[in-house]
């Protein structure tokens, strides 16, 4: 069986990660190499479905090319009351036969376990932990949607950037190495990298660009989130956008915020619970990552900073 890992391409040596050059196969789709690589699992599909586009399409290709699947969602609960409850609702419209895995997250934070599943698959995100227990509870070949990495205009400077896969989500890496799996099926080869990259330079040059925030004044999801989805409509697929689609976390932390008293913010469950992890984990320096890319990479950055 194939393998196909962020570290495929992403080399780590000494807290510094760069990516690898690779083929880029520009004889096939993005659609179809999303296909070629879930049908090299040459199994069952496990695909952590968030109720979201990224996992979505995920699905949409294992349908369209006959690929055997299930699909699991994470329904976040406390005193028999779903917190994720949008998500929860969009994951029963898209299949009736989606598997239901129930997590209460007070259990799992308080006990302590979150820091076992952060610790050893190496993440400071109490969310994630909660989806790497999840995962090694399905226990194989999972897969999980991912992000595309970017090319952004960074608003009140005047040069863009290159923005790679979150280092936090490498967890994913780790675990799947472990059971089996795509970690981020958007960056699951070199090849989709570009191409990915190649429809933001293509839409930058018809006036649409994924512009990032100096401050913290604008919501990164709402506005991260309608980017991503022309993306993938530009590659093919055809799942679509959800109505108000945020993290699907923000319910928690607002539960903490008002166990607590918090009075104007929701940073009671960061202290609490992402605090901690700063303090046991540490993870490779993204700053350095910025820097790090393929001569491939720096030509298409640049034909971006030149529209921008």
């Amino acid at each position: 069986m194939n393998s196909y890992r962020i570290n495929d391409f992403l080399i780590q040596n000494n807290n510094i990660l760069k990516l690898v050059e690779d083929t880029v196969h520009r004889d096939v789709t993005i659609l179809e190499e999303y296909a070629s690589i879930l049908s090299d699992l040459n199994c069952e599909v496990n695909i952590m479905y968030s109720g979201g586009i990224d996992s979505e399409i995920v699905a949409e290709t294992c349908k369209r090319f006959d690929i055997p699947h299930r699909l699991h969602f994470i329904a976040m609960t406390h005193n028999n009351k779903i917190y994720n409850n949008v998500d929860y609702h969009n994951a029963i419209a898209y299949s009736s036969e989606i598997e239901m895995h129930y997590l209460d997250f007070v259990k799992f934070f308080d006990s302590g376990d979150y820091i076992e599943y952060a610790t050893q698959y190496r993440t400071t995100s109490p969310q994630l932990a909660c989806h790497l227990k999840i995962a090694k509870d399905i226990g194989s070949n999972v897969v999980f949607g991912g992000d595309a990495m970017s090319l952004v205009k960074i608003r009140e400077e005047s040069n863009p950037t290159f923005v790679p896969t979150s280092l936090g989500h490498l967890c994913y890496d780790n675990l799947t190495a472990e059971i089996g799996g795509i970690p981020n099926m958007a960056s699951a080869s070199y090849s989709l990298v570009i191409k990915f990259l190649e429809i933001q330079y293509r839409l930058a040059q018809q006036g649409y660009l994924h512009e990032s925030w100096n401050d913290q004044s604008v919501n990164f999801q709402k506005h991260n989130y309608p980017w991503k989805c022309r993306i993938y409509r530009e590659a093919g697929f055809n799942s679509s956008p959800k109505q108000d689609k945020m993290t699907g976390f923000e319910t928690i932390k607002t539960y903490y915020s008002d166990k607590y008293n918090e009075v104007g913010t929701r940073r009671k469950f960061d202290e609490l619970y992402r605090k901690p992890l700063h303090t046991i984990i540490q993870l490779p320096n993204a700053a350095d990552m910025k820097t790090l890319v393929t001569d491939e990479i720096k030509k298409l950055l640049k034909k971006f900073g030149e529209i921008t």
